[in-house]
């Protein structure tokens, strides 16, 4: 239970980066580049968080699963995780 938190934090950051740039489905990034914001004594735990969000459909995985983007049709789900966290004006211009 005291790992949630993190996991949220690392969900959230990766999220947010993904969304600014505006990585979505066919356009992506290496997910070095996603996990740029976090710690890098941390990334093992962020990949974890990276395989649960592909198992949840919030992400997908491109290119021998070495690359990342935000999976198009739960751009919503996304959206709303990342409300408070993200400017509205931010949010709105995807």
């Amino acid at each position: 239970m005291g790992d949630e938190e993190p996991q949220q934090n690392f969900k959230k950051a990766i999220l947010s980066k993904l969304w600014r740039r505006g990585v979505f489905g066919g356009r992506y990034i290496p997910i070095e580049k996603a996990l740029s914001k976090i710690p890098r004594h941390d990334w093992d735990k962020a990949k974890d968080v990276i395989e649960e969000m592909h198992r949840e459909g919030l992400v997908q995985l491109h290119k021998n699963k070495d690359c990342i983007s935000i999976n198009p049709p739960n751009k919503d789900e996304v959206k709303k995780l990342l409300e408070g966290h993200l400017p509205d004006f931010v949010l709105e211009r995807r």
